[in-house]
């Protein structure tokens, strides 16, 4: 089973941060810098909480920001837009602390609620995935820039 710290970025990655960029919704580049990704296949949708198929992944693997990222060489986790987080002692609490100045496409700051929002959603939406996520106990707000993930019991636990 892979740790709960795995499944929390995975999830919150592909969530949470569909249209976050730091240059407060600003189009970045021109024309010549336009990235093209061929697909055998269409998407059948977008929606990271509705799709199922290679192909939305793909282009959602280029589009999707998560909470933190891992090196390709070294499989070792980075920050991406938690600057840090800790693990409690035990094993049974995450905190993350969110980069500021992070907004949305409409130039809304990106913040701890959109988090929250995001795991609440994910599960009422897929109940397939409770099973995953069953071990988290609750999703605190501390403030805006920091949210804290605290689990049942440590059984699962693997700390990155």
């Amino acid at each position: 089973m892979k740790s709960n710290f795995t499944l929390l970025v995975l999830l919150l990655a592909s969530l949470t941060l569909v249209s976050c960029n730091k240059d407060g919704g600003k189009p970045r580049g021109s024309a010549e810098d336009t990235f093209n990704f061929n697909l055998t296949q269409q998407p059948t949708t977008l929606n990271p909480l509705s799709s199922t198929d290679f192909y939305a992944t793909q282009v959602q693997s280029q589009v999707i920001e998560g909470l933190a990222t891992r090196d390709v060489d070294t499989y070792e986790w980075g920050p991406a837009l938690a600057k840090s987080w800790e693990v409690s002692d035990d094993g049974l609490t995450y905190t993350f602390t969110l980069r500021e100045g992070v907004k949305w496409h409409d130039g809304k700051p990106f913040t701890a609620e959109d988090v929250k929002f995001t795991f609440d959603t994910f599960i009422a939406k897929n109940p397939n995935w409770e099973g995953y996520l069953k071990d988290v106990k609750k999703v605190v707000i501390e403030n805006p820039y920091q949210i804290l993930f605290k689990f049942k019991d440590g059984k699962n636990v693997e700390l990155p």
